[in-house]
């Protein structure tokens, strides 16, 4: 089979990820751990649907160290997922990113986990995790959230 050349833009993208941030791409990603109440779940859920398009960016480099998703997740959404394939297609594919995972460790993932309402989010990049407060009013937890993201992206090292 003749190899295929890509257009720079479209190789870009396969590479560094999609340039356009959609909803989809962050319920694929985000794993919240068991005991993350349900309140901070809908507060990252709110301060995601609401974010710009800047503020998804500086989130997700805070979080992982790139602004973009993977390839993986800009083309296996999970609307995109189901649709037109069996569902022992989709079982396939979701048996085959648990065994990415196991093997590769953690992968595309984005973990979750919930401290003390005393303390700020806290993001380890090298293993794509964000620890969120335990913030019961919304505001509290966002303008937390902020104040984490300009600071960590402000100081400390930075993936360029």
């Amino acid at each position: 089979m003749p190899s295929q050349l890509w257009p720079a833009d479209d190789l870009v993208n396969f590479i560094c990820g999609d340039e356009i941030l959609k909803m989809e791409h962050f319920e694929k990603t985000i794993k919240f751990s068991d005991n993350v109440d349900g309140h901070v779940k809908a507060h990252l859920a709110q301060y995601i649907s609401k974010a710009t398009e800047p503020d998804l960016r500086a989130f997700l480099r805070f979080v992982t160290s790139t602004e973009n998703f993977s390839h993986r997740y800009q083309t296996q959404t999970g609307a995109e997922k189901g649709a037109g394939g069996s569902e022992e297609d989709n079982e396939d594919n979701e048996e085959q990113e648990e065994k990415e995972e196991q093997e590769h460790g953690k992968g595309d993932s984005i973990y979750i986990d919930q401290v003390g309402c005393d303390r700020m989010p806290t993001a380890r990049t090298c293993f794509r995790e964000l620890d969120l407060p335990n913030e019961t009013k919304y505001d509290v937890f966002k303008q937390k959230l902020n104040e984490a993201i300009r600071h960590g992206l402000s100081s400390g090292f930075q993936a360029e």
